[in-house]
């Protein structure tokens, strides 16, 4: 039950950490953090804002991926508490 409680955790703090890139990325790209380079330099380290919103989308699906698991984990047992065979 531990890690079906540390999977949830975990996938809530991937998409919290995907909507800032997320945003982040995407408040660049439409002007709103300008100058871009300085925003990206202080904020992402050396590196594009097509990488910054790739690793946003890559952490939003595992986000997604982990918590459909753990959702999954906490219906079985919920099931197997009220006796029904799965």
């Amino acid at each position: 039950m531990f890690f079906s409680y540390a999977a949830r955790i975990v996938a809530v703090l991937a998409l919290i950490a995907a909507a800032f890139d997320l945003v982040g990325g995407i408040s660049i790209i439409a002007g709103w953090a300008a100058p871009a380079e300085a925003v990206l330099q202080r904020y992402y380290g050396n590196t594009t804002v097509g990488h910054v919103i790739d690793r946003g989308t890559y952490a939003l699906l595992f986000g997604i991926a982990l918590g459909t698991v753990s959702e999954i984990s906490f219906h079985l047992r919920r099931l197997r508490r009220t006796g029904i065979e799965t």
